[in-house]
């Protein structure tokens, strides 16, 4: 992470500081040379009168008792700050310290609530020592211009959601070029007690601000980059780039799940996140506390402790053209219904991890707060490598299994050397009216492609397995405790044991599934723990060498 001292130098913005509030208008004159200049001033001035400072920015003298100003000078004037001629404010009209020495933080808050519309100094330094809000301040703008804002030294509660720079109740807040970063790394963290650290604490957040958009921020050095809590509905943020708390990959961190992300979606419905970045955090992406409607559309994640992107429980949500590198848990992964992973791409990973999973519960005892059990979700045209497993449809709990998810999808996937010599580069765990077709697998130490998994009292049901390519595999395709799974078109360039095994399945059908090279079956038909119906269908299934093409429970070949 990056040193104090250095923090400066490595975010300032490369250009030449000045203010934009340009020169003044006619019939303006400057009394001083700059605000500060102004405050220390104690010449006598007009009230009602407009003066200016050579710097550009203008001022309104008020009258001697006026409650409500900006500044007073030595001289006793009470001053109103003028906005610039687009109606923007100029926050250096304010003379808040701009070299990053002193806190300016509260005052920083309440400068952008009193102007609404405010920008920043170009290559000013400012430094918060604590969270701050800007409260009930609809159509907040805030345009950074190259300054950045350093926290240091923040206290750790133990509870509460907070963030350096709070908007609260803003609804259609905007912020443009964000720059924030604080001085926390993985020993910071580590150093913490489990209560401090599942408090999630951000550079930017937003609660209650509706619409609200955040142009290419960029953050670093605290667990959240920017966090939207509940009621900030229909909010996007464009390019975010967020550098964790976490440190590059190497011993697991405790209670990594608290560690943070680069943006976090709490509960704030209809989300767009476009294009995001993050390295060294817990999570790339994460949609916590039921979120509807979240879209993740392109990014990256590097060095990820748990997550790429995770929504722990969601529904009609999307991730497309995500990618991810170097990640420790699972590189998408989407908890809900009618979830959808598109074209995403897990590039290196665990040897447990897993590219792309749907699930559904939260938990054993019941269906999450949406009735969601992980129902019509999708994994299509993804691709993983180098990593433990390609993709998963499953149960968030094995005792959740009453509620098992119905008219998932797992299609157009490819995985490159799977790292995982147990299970299967996909699987499917108690589903209902499943489709996995269409995807390849090649490179594998597993001892199958594709498991469909069943439990003895609740069946995987009506499975299709359609049309997948596999280079050399122990086995194929592998189903336990199924009613009705059909495999079909699947074809591998070799099999070193039984290409396709149905255990405990009622009505099984294999058809047209073909092996360049066999050493075992090519169809193994058992029946295990449990007596088995239905007559099992088997054509067209070939193996260039081969003990035995068609093996089947009860020795009747119905199909060549």
């Amino acid at each position: 992470m990056l040193a104090n001292a250095g923090m400066w130098a490595v975010w300032s913005f490369a250009g030449r500081r000045a203010s934009a509030a340009g020169s003044l208008a006619a019939g303006v004159s400057a009394v001083a040379a700059d605000a500060t200049a102004l405050i220390a001033s104690e010449r006598a001035l007009a009230i009602g009168s407009t003066i200016g400072t050579a710097d550009g920015h203008s001022y309104k003298v008020l009258a001697a008792a006026a409650v409500n100003y900006d500044l007073q000078t030595a001289g006793g004037a009470r001053l109103e700050v003028r906005p610039g001629p687009d109606g923007v404010y100029e926050i250096a009209a304010w003379a808040l310290d701009e070299t990053g020495a002193t806190d300016v933080g509260a005052a920083f808050s309440a400068v952008l609530a009193r102007a609404v519309k405010l920008r920043l100094t170009r290559g000013a330094k400012y430094l918060f020592g604590d969270y701050n809000t800007v409260a009930n301040v609809p159509g907040a703008r805030l345009w950074c211009n190259g300054a950045v804002i350093r926290a240091a030294g923040l206290p750790h509660p133990m509870k509460g959601r907070l963030g350096v720079l709070n908007f609260d109740a803003c609804p259609g807040a905007q912020v443009h070029d964000f720059q924030a970063h604080g001085d926390e790394d993985t020993d910071t963290w580590l150093g913490l007690s489990n209560g401090q650290r599942a408090v999630p604490r951000a550079l930017l957040r937003f609660a209650g601000c509706p619409d609200s958009r955040v142009h290419s921020p960029v953050t670093s050095g605290l667990p959240y980059g920017i966090i939207f809590d509940a009621g900030s509905v229909r909010s996007e943020v464009y390019s975010p780039s967020h550098v964790g708390i976490c440190g590059p990959i190497g011993d697991v961190l405790p209670n990594v799940a608290d560690a943070g992300a680069g943006v976090c979606a709490r509960g704030a419905h209809r989300t767009k996140i476009i294009n995001p970045a993050a390295r060294e955090v817990a999570q790339g992406v994460l949609g916590q506390s039921t979120v509807l409607g979240l879209q993740v559309e392109g990014g990256t994640g590097d060095e990820i402790h748990n997550c790429g992107v995770y929504v722990s429980s969601g529904h009609d949500c999307a991730v497309r053209r995500y990618t991810c590198r170097k990640v420790k848990g699972d590189g998408v992964k989407m908890r809900g219904s009618r979830n959808i992973i598109d074209s995403c791409k897990v590039l290196e990973g665990d040897t447990a991890s897993t590219g792309f999973v749907i699930s559904g519960l939260v938990n054993s005892a019941a269906i999450d707060s949406l009735g969601a059990t992980g129902s019509g979700s999708k994994i299509v045209n993804c691709t993983a490598s180098n990593i433990g497993f390609l993709a998963t449809v499953r149960l968030a709990t094995i005792s959740a299994v009453k509620y098992a998810m119905r008219d998932v999808e797992i299609t157009g996937c490819q995985g490159f050397g799977m790292t995982n010599d147990a299970g299967a580069p996909i699987t499917a765990f108690v589903v209902r009216d499943a489709n996995i077709s269409d995807n390849s697998v090649d490179r594998s130490g597993a001892p199958a492609a594709i498991q469909i998994l069943g439990m003895n009292k609740h069946d995987a049901v009506g499975i299709v397995a359609n049309n997948n390519r596999f280079g050399a595999v122990l086995r194929g395709v592998e189903v336990l405790n199924a009613t009705a799974p059909a495999v079909t078109n699947n074809s591998a360039e070799a099999s070193r044991s039984f290409f396709i095994r149905f255990t405990n399945c009622h009505s099984p059908m294999a058809n047209d599934n073909s092996v360049s090279v066999i050493t075992g079956s090519i169809l193994d038909i058992r029946a295990g723990a449990r007596s088995i119906t239905g007559v099992p269908v088997a054509r067209r299934n070939k193996g260039t060498i081969s003990v035995d093409t068609n093996q089947q429970w009860d020795g009747v070949d119905n199909g060549s």
